[in-house]
């Protein structure tokens, strides 16, 4: 297999939700910049629509990082649904407003975590390939 082969097939999707447009595009930008496949969402629904969409064509994003407050549905909600009836992919929620109403409920869905804004990027990078690498590790 060749390295360009084998490098396309080991790139990781990261699904990207924030309704803050300069926020997510800073956010892309420093994902895609150190090698992620990223796909964006511009609110809860949107998250929603683009997390079955992925799923349907066979292209499950790795993780999701997804702001909690956004309108149509927040965060936490559509984690709650992709626990229920969506893809079981794991979620990093970011929230200004990270209490423990949020914290709690989020990593007793699954959350592998919950990170309050403004999020560190280095941090936030950390968190995202310790996540990826916890999955690849599982999957062996």
């Amino acid at each position: 297999m060749s390295r360009m082969m084998q490098s396309a097939q080991e790139k990781r999707r990261v699904l990207v939700a924030d309704d803050d447009d300069d926020w997510r595009d800073l956010l892309v930008a420093t994902l895609e910049s150190v090698g992620y496949e990223v796909v964006q969402a511009t609110d809860g629904k949107d998250l929603q629509l683009k997390l079955a969409a992925l799923a349907d064509a066979g292209k499950v994003p790795d993780l999701v990082v997804s702001d909690h407050r956004m309108p149509h549905a927040t965060g936490l909600e559509v984690l709650e649904w992709a626990r229920n009836y969506g893809p079981k992919v794991p979620f990093i929620i970011l929230s200004a407003v990270a209490g423990p109403y949020i914290r709690q409920p989020a990593l007793s869905l699954g959350a592998i975590a919950v990170l309050d804004k403004p999020v560190d990027l280095n941090s936030l990078k950390q968190q995202i390939v310790a996540a990826l690498a916890d999955q690849s590790v599982g999957a062996n």
